[in-house]
């Protein structure tokens, strides 16, 4: 079994009062055995907010891919990072904390049976 987390979350925040020597967006996280942790950007930094579009530029590129039949998840949140990061041009890094031992991993597996084995249960 596996944790997974997938977060854009990493938005300028404004308090009222701001310490301009601390870093913006989220602090970095550590993870658990089995788990993988996806942010929008790298901690201290912050994702491409443009009002424009309906998502944010990290979740654009991940709902391209999310219903991807039989693409493991590393495989497929790799594709999201350079989508992400080119679109970007290197403003935008998606941030993968991965502790998965698993490289079979899929958000969706597409199972295709053997022609002769599912004849006999027709």
């Amino acid at each position: 079994m596996a944790t997974i987390f997938i977060l854009d979350c990493c938005r300028t925040y404004y308090l009222r009062k701001v310490d301009f020597n601390q870093p913006k967006g989220l602090k970095e996280m550590s993870n658990e055995h089995e788990s993988l942790i996806v942010f929008a950007c790298a901690a201290g930094a912050t994702v491409d907010d443009d009002k424009k579009r309906r998502n944010g530029l990290f979740t654009k590129h991940f709902l391209k891919h999310i219903y991807s039949l039989n693409v493991p998840v590393q495989m497929m949140l790799t594709d999201v990072t350079e989508e992400v990061k080119q679109e970007s041009n290197s403003q935008q890094i998606p941030y993968i904390y991965n502790s998965l031992t698993n490289q079979q991993l899929f958000l969706n597996e597409s199972i295709i049976r053997n022609r002769k084995y599912s004849d006999h249960f027709s």
